[in-house]
């Protein structure tokens, strides 16, 4: 006996009303019926598909799982019992993981791109450089970084040494952060404009320095690390002895290397140089260290200091 309102009959409601009670579409419930997830629990005699109140739990139970992500296989392994549930829901969750990783490295991308003045362009290059394999990318950056520099006549093996600073060893396994850093990173260097940038501000060095040797500069430079990171740390003024030591330091560096002699006509040439600095060159070093799991390096916050002090001696 069936109600003419609700549809019901002492076995259960038929399919639409089934429908209508969780919010199902007809089509959807027939369909888990025909492939055995949801089998009716008895006919009309017309053959309509009747339904019983366990019915409407299993299909919030199938709901349930479907917007958690399970496929209908897996569903149905857990339902009837047939599958390790800790195994099925383990492989969900990593399935999961991979996806949200996936996506939030597509966001990466597109963060980039949008902070480009091209973003079409700027997600073409950026996602031609990621498809390819890690040492693929290094060599790519390489090239990319190093192409505008070759005109400014800078010495071979300090390039080298540089490049292979920044994009030597980059792990192969990234997490998140280190993701973004890489994406932002390709973003920069892919840039025209900074390699542009960098050239020029480099030229007037490299135009001078027919007396740069790149061990004595390393080994200088290093010095200059060393007795600068506590300076920084201190908060040190431009005044103090230590910071004037340490800029006589570097202004002694550059007079070597550029054959000038360190007097304040080559201050001011330095400060000229410090003035054309694209600040996008310390987010590089920045991203670098993010990417090789490392402190941010200090040389930015020194090369303030040095410069203050160097004003503070023309002023």
């Amino acid at each position: 006996m069936k109600s003419p309102v609700t549809g019901e009959s002492s076995v259960g409601v038929q399919i639409g009303v089934l429908a209508r009670l969780t919010g199902v579409p007809v089509k959807t419930i027939r369909f888990y019926s025909d492939i055995g997830l949801l089998p009716p629990a008895a006919r009309t005699s017309t053959r309509y598909r009747l339904y019983g109140g366990a019915h409407r739990v299993r299909l919030e139970q199938i709901r349930t799982l479907r917007e958690l992500g399970f496929g209908l296989g897996a569903i149905a392994g857990l339902l009837q019992r047939r599958a390790d549930p800790h195994a099925l829901v383990a492989a969900q969750l990593a399935a999961i993981e991979r996806e949200r990783s996936h996506l939030a490295r597509a966001g990466a991308v597109l963060r980039a791109a949008l902070a480009g003045a091209d973003p079409a362009d700027a997600a073409l290059r950026v996602g031609a450089i990621l498809k390819l394999s890690a040492l693929q990318r290094a060599s790519a950056l390489r090239q990319q970084l190093a192409a505008p520099l070759r005109d400014t006549k800078v010495d071979p093996t300090w390039l080298d040494q540089l490049l292979g600073a920044a994009f030597d060893r980059i792990p192969d396994d990234l997490d998140d952060d280190q993701w973004a850093a890489l994406v932002e990173l390709v973003a920069l260097v892919t840039d025209p404009s900074f390699g542009d940038a960098l050239a020029k501000q480099s030229r007037p060095f490299w135009v001078r320095a027919r007396r740069f040797d790149p061990k004595r500069w390393q080994r200088r430079w290093v010095e200059i690390l060393r007795a600068g990171t506590p300076l920084v740390a201190a908060g040190v003024e431009p005044v103090d002895p230590r910071a004037v030591a340490l800029a006589d330091r570097y202004l002694m560096m550059i007079a070597r290397a550029t054959g000038r002699r360190p007097t304040k006509k080559t201050i001011s040439w330095i400060l000229a140089r410090a003035a054309e600095h694209d600040p996008r060159a310390e987010r590089f070093w920045e991203l670098v260290a993010i990417l090789h799991r490392r402190p941010a390096p200090p040389h930015a916050a020194i090369m303030r200091v040095i410069h203050a002090a160097l004003r503070m001696k023309i002023a």
